[in-house]
């Protein structure tokens, strides 16, 4: 985003100016926030299965030798 600031602009203005830039920046991040957390809801939930949980804790464990 750019932004001119003119030597004519009264102080009022260049906080306008400055407040845009601002607001800019948190609206960008809010949306990078909101695509970071739709990337981590794909590994959320759970598995669910007849097998026993221990024996299946010690079989992932045996293939990480």
């Amino acid at each position: 985003m750019v932004v001119e600031i003119k030597s004519t602009d009264t102080p009022e203005e260049i906080q306008e100016k400055l407040q845009a830039i601002k607001d800019e920046r948190l609206r960008r991040q809010k949306e990078i926030d909101d695509q970071r957390k739709e990337n981590i809801k794909k590994y959320f939930g759970c598995w669910k299965s007849d097998l026993d949980p221990l024996e299946l804790q010690k079989k992932w464990r045996d293939e990480w030798e």
